[in-house]
């Protein structure tokens, strides 16, 4: 057998999520801003990553998109829409009509920590994104902090969390020895197993 030889996408990761100047994180502050606009993110993507060849202006002309060189090849996003998408927010009303809600899969979906990271102890991924925020205004500073965990916040916290049970796991990997190479039922080809083993 052969090692597999990988990737290392460190420096994509880095310039995605690192924070305080990664992608996630330019997208999330500005969409924490009032008055932000999508112009305004975007240019401040292009000013940060102004020399990357990670996250970059895909053309020379003026446009509303950028560029993000992923292992698999260069994606571009544009980022009309993009802060108003980030935001995801339902009316207030809204949340409160599904926590009350008959129907347990609603109920549960607006109540349950694990569904809603907002609830969780400590506030979730808007907690740990602004803590000096909730703690300085009391009450109200943790109600205001809960309204503005982003989609990005709550994916990266997400992520972070399946890292960490991945940790913790030992994989064990299985080897499967094929048969036949026809993929044929009742058909043992002797030679091709011993080269498989």
């Amino acid at each position: 057998w052969s090692h597999i030889t990988w990737q290392d996408n460190r420096e994509i990761i880095d310039a995605l999520e690192k924070r305080p100047a990664g992608l996630f994180c330019i997208v999330d502050s500005e969409c924490l801003m009032p008055n932000a606009k999508d112009e305004g993110c975007l240019n401040k993507i292009h000013a940060t990553f102004a020399t990357s060849k990670i996250i970059y202006k895909p053309s020379r002309f003026a446009s509303t998109n950028f560029a993000v060189a992923h292992y698999a090849g260069e994606v571009i996003y544009d980022i009309i829409s993009f802060l108003e998408k980030n935001t995801d927010k339902l009316h207030a009303d809204i949340i409160n009509l599904f926590k009350t809600s008959k129907v347990a899969l609603l109920k549960t979906l607006f109540t349950d920590p694990r569904f809603a990271p907002e609830l969780s102890a400590g506030g979730g991924a808007a907690a740990k994104a602004r803590p000096a925020a909730a703690s300085s205004r009391g009450g109200a500073g943790s109600e205001r902090a809960k309204q503005n965990v982003t989609v990005g916040m709550v994916f990266r916290q997400q992520l972070d969390q399946l890292v960490e049970d991945l940790n913790k796991t030992n994989p064990r990997y299985i080897r499967c020895i094929k048969p036949n190479g026809e993929k044929e039922a009742h058909n043992f080809d002797s030679i091709d197993v011993r080269r498989q083993l």
